[in-house]
């Protein structure tokens, strides 16, 4: 799942590139080389098998250009599957950039709405979870009535 963002700042493009790798790095961001005017951040386990949100993988390219800020925000979700939280999580990234750069809110304020959204829907569960989950409520529901119906009939 890739969002892409643009916008423009009036900062210059040190300050403009510190604030945007302070704003990853609050967000639990590592970062990689880049070439010049760039951040390339990454986060996140190095294969999508996870049911949690802020654990798969995930990559923020944030490059520079005269004022003009471009936000290339990726997740790999579970399966190869996109669901919108996928979507809105990486809306959220390149939004509170856009937040920090342009109308300078406090990086806590900027990163309201990713918490938000992990805080509320950082857990897919997959209907084969469910099924199994449920085979194991019936297994475990079967083995007590079984004991049950022993300890009665002896």
């Amino acid at each position: 799942m890739l969002v892409e963002h643009v916008f423009v700042t009036t900062l210059e493009e040190d300050a403009a590139l510190g604030w945007a790798a302070e704003f990853l790095r609050t967000l639990g961001f590592k970062f990689d080389p880049a070439p010049a005017h760039s951040l390339l951040a990454r986060k996140g386990r190095a294969h999508a098998n996870t049911r949690k949100i802020a654990l798969l993988p995930q990559q923020a390219v944030v490059s520079f250009d005269r004022g003009r800020v471009s936000v290339a925000a990726h997740i790999s979700p579970r399966g190869g599957k996109g669901h919108g939280v996928h979507a809105e999580l990486m809306t959220a990234l390149a939004q509170g950039l856009e937040a920090v750069l342009v109308h300078r809110l406090p990086l806590d304020q900027a990163r309201a709405r990713w918490d938000t959204i992990l805080l509320t829907r950082g857990t897919l569960w997959a209907s084969a979870d469910y099924l199994g989950i449920g085979c194991l409520v019936v297994l475990a529901a079967a083995i007590v009535i079984g004991i049950a119906l022993a300890v009665v009939l002896h």
